[in-house]
């Protein structure tokens, strides 16, 4: 994720920017585009190659609950929530007032079962593929952040390869990132349905209420990713902050 790559390269984290993408498909144009390909550059000088067609989906992030739904920020005031590593993730979940608690994916269910979080944000089929809705009871659709997986390999490594070899690699990589998206898509669109039928609560939310809160987090990360990052973010999704 963008997230985690951005502990090394810090513009990585321009991935995640909070209410950035109205949807995946929105994320996937802008990563696969110059704002791509600006993060490749940044990462290759850091040792890694960035594909051009590198973004495998996770999805849109949902806010999910135990104790109560999340309807407004306010709500969220105190909540413990797991979050990934990643610090704009963790920034943004602070300042809706909550208790960013940082763990790996494999720890979120023994998080929650124990109390040690009574919240996670994630893509719903992150929610079934670790059986989270044996727990949660309310799901917030807040479509915050989109995440996904990016495609790398050793920039050295690959640098030795034959031209050849690195073309049909490239042509797969993009065949089957574009499949996996597709993918995707379908998995998180029809778990709705799967875990309303499960008793699992469902709220839409205003996120005009939520982005307010982020004036702060958006000026500290538009310095700390750089003006060129920003703009190029800016010139795929509009003006943010």
């Amino acid at each position: 994720m963008g997230g985690i790559i951005g502990t090394v390269v810090p513009v990585a984290e321009a991935q995640q920017v909070p209410f950035a993408f109205a949807s995946a498909r929105d994320a996937h144009k802008a990563i696969d585009g110059p704002f791509g390909r600006y993060i490749g550059q940044e990462m290759a000088a850091k040792g890694m190659h960035l594909f051009a067609v590198a973004g495998f989906d996770n999805g849109m992030r949902q806010v999910t609950t135990v104790t109560r739904p999340i309807l407004q920020p306010d709500d969220l005031i105190g909540m413990k929530i797991r979050v990934p590593p990643g610090q704009m993730i963790f920034d943004t979940f602070a300042a809706f007032g909550a208790q960013p608690v940082t763990t790996p994916a494999n720890q979120i269910y023994n998080a929650l079962k124990t109390g040690r979080v009574e919240a996670q944000e994630n893509p719903l089929a992150i929610m079934e593929g670790y059986r989270l809705d044996e727990m949660i009871k309310y799901v917030s659709m807040t479509n915050h952040m989109w995440s996904g997986f990016n495609l790398m390999a050793h920039l050295a490594t690959w640098q030795r390869l034959p031209d050849d070899i690195k073309a049909v690699i490239e042509r797969n990589a993009a065949i089957h990132v574009a499949r996996q998206r597709g993918e995707q898509e379908n998995l998180n669109a029809g778990l709705r349905e799967v875990f309303s039928a499960r008793g699992i609560a469902f709220n839409e939310i205003d996120q005009a209420a939520f982005r307010a809160r982020l004036a702060p987090v958006y000026a500290t990360w538009k310095e700390k990713l750089g003006s060129k990052c920003w703009t190029l973010l800016e010139a795929e999704v509009g003006k943010l902050g």
